[in-house]
């Protein structure tokens, strides 16, 4: 089934529809498991020529996230600043 899959990917390419095939390979990117056999480095090679080809810009570039690369998503300044009001939300006149 993984083969399938990129055999769309690729035939998409084929067809002159890179976009359509950009957008499909990110999401079967992500949706793909952490197997060999799905082969993701192979289709992360694949975007990355649709990015040169479609000119995308470094930082609108696709990101894979992996169970190894997961980084903890930072608070927003909104979720900082409330966090901070919570933590000094004491009476001071004691």
């Amino acid at each position: 089934p993984y083969f399938a899959a990129r055999i769309y990917g690729e035939l998409l390419r084929r067809q002159g529809k890179d976009a359509e095939a950009y957008d499909y390979l990110k999401q079967l990117h992500h949706d793909l498991p952490d197997d060999p056999y799905a082969q993701k480095p192979i289709i992360l090679d694949r975007i990355r020529e649709l990015e040169e080809e479609l000119k995308i810009p470094v930082w609108q570039r696709f990101q894979p996230q992996t169970a190894s690369n997961t980084k903890p998503v930072e608070a927003s300044l909104e979720q900082k600043v409330r966090m901070l009001e919570q933590t000094h939300d004491h009476d001071h006149a004691h």
